[in-house]
């Protein structure tokens, strides 16, 4: 009886194991790079541009938050020079409580920034995987893999610049405007550095 099963075991696990030649010659693979492909669609460029706008405006938000904690700690190291040590010890409190309050800040941030990020790009994750899909069908694909998870493929199986130029044919998003150069008012025309 244990010979039995055993011997069910071998033909059910391991003898597909014997000719992987054969199973792997039969299985037509492809791999997509989905960030990529999400982030190079007019949609996800777009939204990208938005956010950015957005980290932008908070680090500058930050930035000038903790430059203000600098100038105020540097005044307190100033003032402790001359204060008693208790009137030190609540003014350095008092920084301590603040420092923290822009880390917490700093949290919220990134984490609205993260929530931003996946509410913008799931619904391009959904449409690209259907496109994804219909790419398989139409190619044969047995099987396409994220290319994170590859470490070596032809460049004939990558299917990311035929899904993001398809998922734009089908969208009624235009491609975002070019952001604006901007000049460094110290350089003069024609010059370099």
């Amino acid at each position: 009886m244990q010979y039995v099963k055993l011997l069910a075991t071998f033909l059910f696990v391991g003898a597909p194991l014997l000719a992987p030649e054969e199973a792997c010659a039969q299985t037509k693979m492809a791999v997509i790079d989905m960030q990529k492909a999400i982030n190079e669609t007019n949609e996800g460029a777009q939204a990208n541009n938005n956010l950015k706008k957005l980290f932008d405006k908070r680090q500058v938000e930050l930035n000038g938050r903790e430059e203000t904690l600098r100038k105020e700690k540097l005044q307190l190291e100033k003032r402790c020079r001359s204060t008693s040590q208790a009137q030190c010890q609540a003014g350095m409190e008092e920084l301590q409580r603040k420092a923290i309050e822009l880390q917490e800040l700093m949290g919220q941030y990134q984490q609205d920034i993260q929530k931003r990020q996946v509410e913008a790009t799931q619904p391009i994750l959904s449409k690209m995987l259907t496109i994804v899909g219909r790419l398989a069908r139409q190619g044969g694909y047995d099987l396409v893999i994220d290319k994170a998870a590859v470490h070596f493929q032809q460049p004939s199986m990558d299917l990311t610049e035929q899904a993001i130029r398809l998922y734009n044919s089908e969208s009624n998003v235009p491609p975002p405007s070019p952001e604006p150069t901007k000049v460094d008012p110290k350089k003069k025309p024609g010059k370099k550095g």
